[in-house]
């Protein structure tokens, strides 16, 4: 199914997954993550290291605010992102570590939005050169998006 999704986009690179989904969990064979790959669907796994919620956090937030020297917004939410529109501004922060969202609230958008914001490199309007390309020699597809 996710293959049959993916087979119109043309451009998908990969993807980002939970990275519990290598864990064995006491099965043997391949992980659930390694099965989708047999089968051809392109994942990489999350980073889950310490202190990558925070990180994350901050990272969305920064990308949630307009680009100093472009006036332009980092990030956009299309209408049709309605379940990632109607949660992201509800989530609570924890109660321990206001630095974090409080993970027992249902923040799984909230943690695929963190995950595909954190496989990014950060994209500043400095990195790039219309005429020349990216100045770090990453190949970025588009100049507005940064990817």
């Amino acid at each position: 199914m996710i293959l049959d999704l993916e087979a119109g986009d043309g451009g998908l690179r990969y993807g980002v997954l939970d990275s519990s989904l290598w864990h064995k969990r006491g099965d043997t064979g391949p992980s659930l993550a390694e099965q989708m790959i047999m089968k051809g669907c392109k994942w990489r796994p999350s980073d889950r290291s310490k202190g990558s919620r925070v990180s994350g956090k901050n990272e969305i937030h920064r990308r949630l605010q307009t680009d100093e020297f472009t006036d332009e917004p980092r990030l956009v939410f299309f209408n049709s992102c309605i379940e990632t529109i109607s949660q992201l501004p509800a989530i609570p922060l924890d109660k321990k570590n206001p630095e974090d969202v409080d993970t027992n609230s249902e923040d799984h958008l909230y943690d695929a939005l963190r995950y595909g914001i954190m496989s990014r490199p950060r994209f500043s309007i400095w990195d790039y050169d219309p005429q020349s390309g990216p100045i770090n020699k990453m190949p970025v597809a588009d100049a507005t998006f940064g990817y």
